[in-house]
Order: structure tokens, then sequence, then C-alpha cells
């Protein structure tokens, strides 16, 4: 199964990463740069892009959300605000 890993980059990405990489093929986004070698494909991409979003979904089977919307949190390249 083709799974597409949103905020894969994250705190939660990686590990969900390590678990599914064996028994499929992983495409693995974050707005920031993985930290740690991570199984799959990369694409640096911000999961409030629509466009890049529907783009990195195409040919998947399956979409892990693992990206948050956050603000100003200690070590994180957070927006000054959040808006919805």
């Amino acid at each position: 199964m083709n799974v597409l890993i949103l905020g894969g980059a994250g705190m939660l990405g990686p590990y969900a990463a390590r678990e599914l990489a064996p028994a499929h093929n992983l495409r693995i986004t974050d707005i920031n740069p993985p930290q740690e070698d991570l199984p799959g494909e990369f694409l640096l991409l911000d999961a409030a892009d629509l466009d890049g979003v529907v783009a990195a979904a195409a040919g998947m089977d399956a979409t892990f959300p693992s990206s948050a919307a956050t603000a100003k949190l200690p070590g994180t390249s957070a927006p000054e605000a959040v808006t919805t």
C-alpha cells in the first residue's frame, strides 16, 4: 500500500514511518527537514498548502495525518499566529 504521512518529521511521524515502512511504500512530508533518516520518499511541504498536499497524495492509497497547527512552541519554526 502507498501511504502519505503528513507531518512525518515531527514528534509522531518518525515512529509511524518506522512501523509502516516494512509493509508499505511511504511518502513523507513536513514543513521542516527530518532530523533523522526516514524510510521512503521525503517532500518538504507545508500541510496548509492544499495544492501541495493534493499533489503529494497523488497515487497514495492512504493518508496518515500527523501534522499539527502550532503557534510559537519552543524549538519549532511555527508561525506567529495560526488562522483557520
